[in-house]
């Protein structure tokens, strides 16, 4: 977040021709890392910011079947981090996109708008795993 109360996340335009999916911040947890180092990791390696860690939000377990047909359950855990700044010449990652012709950006979008279009997206996409906002209603909250 930052003091405009805007939300850093993933934009994935032209999914499946022409539909957009947003996505929060996801990092793999490598397993000499706290959870708490690899979201800092993440943030810098696939947004380019440095952030503080202010609280832990919850967590949201998913099902679903991936793009290569396999059932997956997915744990992801979440965390409220303040914004502090960029970094100078980020090493950022890039993302390889499972859809083709899609593209991905980084984009600040307001809290409430965040909300709605995740909302939208899940019941499209019919998958859990794109539903994060009871994360982000919790921000709303100030829970």
């Amino acid at each position: 977040m930052n003091d405009k109360n805007q939300v850093l996340c993933h934009h994935f335009s032209g999914v499946r021709g022409s539909l957009d999916i947003y996505s929060l911040m996801r990092q793999t947890v490598e397993p000499d890392k706290s959870l708490e180092e690899m979201v800092t990791i993440g943030l810098a390696e696939e947004f380019g910011v440095k952030v503080k860690i202010e609280s832990y939000l919850g967590s949201i377990v998913s099902n679903f079947t991936n793009w290569e047909k396999a059932d997956i359950e997915k744990t992801t855990v979440y965390f409220l981090c303040k914004y502090e700044g960029n970094i100078e010449n980020p090493q950022i990652k890039d993302e390889k996109l499972q859809w083709e012709n899609a593209k991905s950006t980084v984009e600040w979008v307001a809290l409430d708008e965040l909300i709605t279009k995740i909302k939208a997206q899940a019941v499209v996409f019919e998958r859990t795993d794109y539903n994060e906002s009871s994360i982000l209603q919790k921000v709303k909250l100030g829970i």
